[in-house]
């Protein structure tokens, strides 16, 4: 039992972050984005599943 406490964590799981660093070009994602709400790709406005 004692060599089981030595090889515990006290580090609550799930506790750390992944970090994810982007290569996107801050401008070129928002000019697709653009884009795809001119071609109706993505919904504007409010929306109603009724």
């Amino acid at each position: 039992a004692a060599t089981v406490a030595q090889t515990r964590s006290i580090e609550p799981a799930g506790s750390r972050v992944v970090t994810y660093t982007s290569t996107a070009d801050r401008a070129a994602v928002r000019a697709q984005a653009a884009e795809a709400l001119r071609t109706g790709k993505i919904p504007s406005g409010e929306f109603s599943a009724m």
